[in-house]
């Protein structure tokens, strides 16, 4: 795309005059517009690299450059540099970031793995997945041997703790963090592994289990909003623990925390609490946005405000 077509497309814009279809198109315009600007960007870093033209401008390094007159964070300037050295080495790389294949994140991360023998299999193999998905990809090209557990102290009552652990031990951490987070919104590891531990302990430890643990307390079921816990029990095996929200295309909501129980038939049109077919699991985002649908945005805003 020819520069000054690009300059064009990012003059100033009211979003707030857009339709939600024009707003939606709009955007998904700029992020190829940034993917094709990134990969221009790294081209000429390039051929500036080559040449040297920092040092014509009075910097010991293209890394000075970056930093100090086109005004890049360290980490930027350290990831783009690393990008833009091994895009030369192997140009099909601009290929995979003009077409948002790969982002900047994995090809640092791949860089120090890739050969002329494997480059081209192995960027197939990590294109369009997860930040997490290729650095497992890159952990299986070179595994490292187990740690030992260590536990040092460190003073004012923190402790340091290292250990190697099955990767499904990080899927519970992962899941149990979605649980948690209305609890911890942070979802610090340190609080996850504290509540779960704790939850155990009350559960199992006999010197801790209080005796009426076991007890639950119940609402009455005159209580319209009261979701009985079978009833939840349900609908969380129903909808295996996800949000349920669908787009007209087909296309699910891939939320797994901060999840509500909503009532497709809200309460206060008459809905009921006792019968999983009017209850659904919502991320909070698609709960508010389907209480904005049948409400409207001042009654749910007054709504809110009220609890």
């Amino acid at each position: 795309m020819p520069i000054n077509r690009i300059v064009s497309m990012t003059l100033p814009i009211n979003p707030h005059t857009l339709t939600n279809e024009d707003l939606i198109m709009h955007l998904q315009e700029f992020n190829q517009i940034e993917c094709r600007t990134l990969t221009l960007i790294m081209i000429h870093l390039l051929e500036f690299d080559r040449r040297r033209l920092y040092a014509n401008l009075g910097h010991s390094s293209l890394f000075s450059y970056c930093t100090h007159t086109l005004g890049y964070s360290d980490d930027m300037a350290y990831s783009r540099i690393l990008a833009a050295r091994t895009i030369a080495r192997f140009p099909l790389l601009l290929d995979y970031l003009k077409n948002a294949r790969l982002h900047m994140t994995s090809i640092i991360t791949i860089a120090p793995y890739l050969t002329t023998e494997n480059y081209a299999h192995l960027l197939e193999q990590v294109a369009g997945q997860s930040q997490r998905d290729v650095e497992k990809l890159v952990a299986n090209l070179n595994p490292q041997p187990a740690r030992r557990e260590h536990i040092r102290f460190l003073g004012d009552g923190r402790v340091y703790i290292q250990f190697t652990a099955p990767e499904e031990l990080l899927d519970k951490i992962t899941r149990t963090r979605g649980l948690l987070r209305h609890k911890f919104p942070a979802g610090r590891l340190t609080d996850i592994l504290y509540a779960a531990l704790t939850l155990y302990l009350e559960r199992q430890d006999p010197s801790r289990r209080s005796p009426n643990s076991r007890r639950r307390t119940t609402k009455p079921l005159t209580d319209s909003r009261y979701v009985p816990q079978n009833v939840k029990d349900a609908v969380w095996k129903r909808d295996s623990g996800r949000c349920v929200f669908t787009t007209e295309d087909g296309k699910r909501c891939n939320a797994w925390s901060w999840l509500e129980f909503d009532h497709i038939i809200p309460r206060a049109l008459g809905g009921k609490s006792n019968h999983p077919s009017n209850i659904r699991l919502l991320c909070r985002t698609h709960n508010q946005l389907m209480a904005r649908q049948t409400f409207g945005e001042k009654a749910t805003r007054s709504r809110a405000h009220a609890r």
